[in-house]
């Protein structure tokens, strides 16, 4: 249960933020907005990292950092999606 609840607390909006990405990539948007989903999910798991380490500390702040961890590998993808060149512009 340490590990499962901080990974479906994290996949939920992370599958969120992949599928705007996702939807952004779809309708040619510019590049800075098809990977401003993914920035923005990257900077909110960097201050939970920084928050579970400099203020919560022990278990609990394992906790987050593992959730922050999945919200960065999540982040990540979600960037990579929105790079993707979209395919037919009609």
């Amino acid at each position: 249960m340490f590990f499962l609840i901080p990974f479906i607390a994290a996949l939920i909006p992370s599958l969120i933020i992949l599928l705007v990405a996702w939807w952004f990539g779809k309708r040619c948007y510019p590049m800075f907005i098809r990977i401003l989903p993914g920035i923005l999910l990257s900077v909110a798991a960097i201050i939970i990292f920084y928050i579970s380490i400099t203020q919560i500390r022990g278990f609990e702040g394992g906790v987050y950092g593992i959730l922050s961890f999945t919200l960065i590998v999540f982040g990540i993808i979600s960037f990579f999606i929105g790079i993707k060149v979209p395919g037919n512009r009609n």
